[in-house]
């Protein structure tokens, strides 16, 4: 999936077309939706995980309620958080 659609390259172009780091996830997998895919939702979950320029992290998968754990050369430990979500198939 993210093969097909180039996610990684995605969230680097919406960035520096000058999309905050949050919102170029949720472009990248946004963009996931225009794939054909049978197994969406159901066995196909994709996570993305990015880090703009001034070293801010986040990351966003299709999955609810996943998390993520990075640590800085500034942190002394490791750092989880939740990831934002985004699910392959519109809801409405």
């Amino acid at each position: 999936m993210a093969i097909r659609a180039v996610t990684a390259h995605s969230i680097v172009r919406y960035m520096r077309d000058g999309l905050a780091l949050d919102e170029a996830l949720r472009r990248a997998m946004l963009d996931l939706r225009d794939l054909v895919d049978p197994f969406a939702e159901r066995v196909n979950v994709m996570n993305a995980v990015a880090m703009d320029r001034d070293g801010t992290v986040g990351a966003i998968s299709t999955a609810a309620d996943t998390f993520y754990v990075f640590q800085t050369l500034d942190m002394s430990d490791p750092e989880e958080r939740r990831r934002a979500c985004v699910p392959l198939k519109d809801a409405a």
